[in-house]
């Protein structure tokens, strides 16, 4: 499936029937170091009054430059999940474990997955009748990096207010958590920060954007900048 990574924060499960609700993940999204043991766990809750089979695998994201991104089943045995199936009893927890096993095999930059858990139906439906197989699907987001690795974020405003991101680190950033310096020093921007600081309710500069390494995103016209390149530093 090919999104938009803006969409990439806002679609985290993919939901199919009035039953989706009953599955809690916890957390949506986890980042895992790979130099400080490269553990992780997501625990699943079931809230609702019937069992739920459970069926895990991973889907590795393949980040095009321009941030959008194809997921496709994981073939990179690095990472792994325990245990890989469970079955849910009415209001019961299963913790499910993540471990990086690719201590020999350096990480070259870092990589996002989705941890796809997947709910069949037990109780014949009337898709069932009508050869029609349902299937739920729930998607937390999993990033893998190193801490050696680091995201080089640079953002350039244009004579005609166009506004570029490009990240050329090895390490993906979001660019909320970013505050960008003028390469003479003397001008700041900060997304989160209000175009208009002393309006109340005024918006930010920028949505939130995910940038995967080796990427840029277009962010359209701000005539409330001043052109030039600025260096984002993580604060």
């Amino acid at each position: 499936m090919r999104m938009r990574s803006v969409i990439f924060f806002s679609v985290l499960m993919i939901l199919m029937g009035a039953r989706a609700h009953a599955i809690v993940i916890n957390p949506m999204v986890t980042e895992m170091d790979v130099l400080s043991g490269g553990m992780a766990q997501i625990v699943l809750t079931n809230n609702s009054t019937q069992q739920a089979p459970i069926e895990v695998n991973l889907r590795q994201l393949a980040f095009n430059p321009d941030g959008t991104f194809l997921a496709k089943d994981s073939a990179d045995k690095r990472l792994m999940v325990f245990p890989p199936a469970a079955i849910l009893k009415p209001g019961k927890s299963q913790v499910f474990r993540l471990q990086w096993l690719g201590d020999n095999q350096p990480l070259n930059r870092s990589q996002s997955y989705f941890l796809r858990f997947s709910q069949p139906s037990l109780v014949p439906s009337q898709g069932d009748l009508s050869g029609i197989a349902v299937q739920i699907h729930y998607n937390a987001i999993i990033h893998v990096y190193s801490s050696a690795h680091k995201p080089n974020v640079t953002l350039q405003v244009r004579d005609d207010s166009s506004v570029v991101v490009a990240n050329k680190g090895e390490r993906y950033a979001y660019l909320n958590s970013l505050t960008f310096i003028s390469e003479q020093g003397n001008s700041t921007i900060k997304p989160l920060q209000s175009q208009v600081s002393s309006v109340a309710g005024e918006s930010p500069y920028f949505d939130e954007h995910f940038l995967p390494p080796s990427s840029f995103i277009e962010l359209g016209n701000n005539e409330k900048l001043e052109p030039g390149e600025y260096q984002g530093y993580e604060m």
